[in-house]
């Protein structure tokens, strides 16, 4: 369910972060792991999410991991504020459609969890300030993100009233078939 948009929305994701480390003269190892993260990551968990039995409970699965990964990039890149918005928003938006107040929660520890992982090794460093580029380059993909969005939350409407609509057809379909039985019944009974 969540494919095409996490494909989508992790491109640009990875450009947005790709101009930060790049202001930032992040090393080539960073560059590898964003590489990994924004470009190939969305695939294998899709695909682990097509194989599971439970693909719903799995794609719950592969947003926590998504938060607390964002929450590792966020610690470790010193918390720059459109892109660490950008990682706890868009997670927060997902798994709150699927599972309300509970899901922000859990969209909450895993990120924290991945923020406690990655301190150590980063260290606690609070560095808000990114370019104007970042900034629009931020605002493009939570734009588009949230669009996109929109757009499959639009189509899952409209494809819920149409099963609504068939259901209530078939429904008026099957009262007059069930007065029809009545019907003859009641002729059965006259008959006898």
């Amino acid at each position: 369910m969540n494919y095409r948009n996490r494909s989508a929305s992790w491109v640009i994701l990875f450009l947005v972060v790709a101009v930060h480390l790049y202001q930032q003269a992040g090393p080539s190892w960073v560059w590898a792991a964003l590489v990994l993260q924004f470009l190939v990551y969305p695939h294998l968990v899709y695909w682990r999410a097509r194989l599971a039995r439970d693909p719903l409970q799995s794609e719950i699965g592969n947003m926590l991991l998504d938060s607390f990964c964002f929450g590792i990039w966020s610690a470790g890149m010193g918390f720059p504020l459109w892109i660490a918005f950008i990682f706890f928003v868009s997670v927060s938006i997902n798994l709150a459609a699927f599972e309300g107040g509970k899901g922000v929660a859990k969209v909450t520890a895993a990120h924290a969890l991945g923020m406690a992982v990655a301190l150590p090794f980063a260290g606690l460093r609070f560095l808000p300030d990114s370019s104007l580029a970042v900034a629009f380059l931020s605002m493009f993909c939570l734009l588009t993100y949230l669009v996109m969005y929109g757009i499959s939350t639009h189509r899952r409407t409209l494809k819920l009233h149409q099963v609504r609509e068939k259901l209530r057809e078939n429904e008026i379909a099957l009262q007059s078939q069930l007065f029809e039985i009545r019907l003859l019944q009641s002729q059965l009974k006259e008959q006898v």
